[in-house]
């Protein structure tokens, strides 16, 4: 839905003269400001976030995973490396079907 209205916003502009605004149709630059359709980017808050919720929650208990070849199995298209210290695995992002 952005997307359409941002072409339409571009096809709307273009039938217009470019000027200091948008465009230089003063009555429809004046309605789609008003409509509240597009807008800026709006700030963002951190402090709401899921992360910072997820971060403030303490740690009841804590248990790392075992890092041996034997503990882990892949299947499917891609790969799996066990190291010492980390798993790796690999996939492609497109399979062809």
């Amino acid at each position: 839905m952005k997307r359409f209205a941002f072409i339409l916003l571009i096809l709307a502009c273009a039938a217009c003269k470019p000027s200091g605004t948008a465009c230089s149709d003063p009555e429809f630059f004046r309605q789609l400001t008003e409509s509240g359709f597009l807008h800026s980017p709006l700030p963002l808050d951190r402090a709401h976030s899921a992360e910072a919720e997820g971060l403030a929650k303490p740690i009841l208990a804590e248990e790392p995973l075992p890092i041996r070849a034997e503990d882990w199995s892949f299947r499917g298209p891609g790969s799996l490396r066990v190291a010492d210290t980390a798993v790796y695995m690999a996939h492609p992002s497109l399979t062809g079907s």
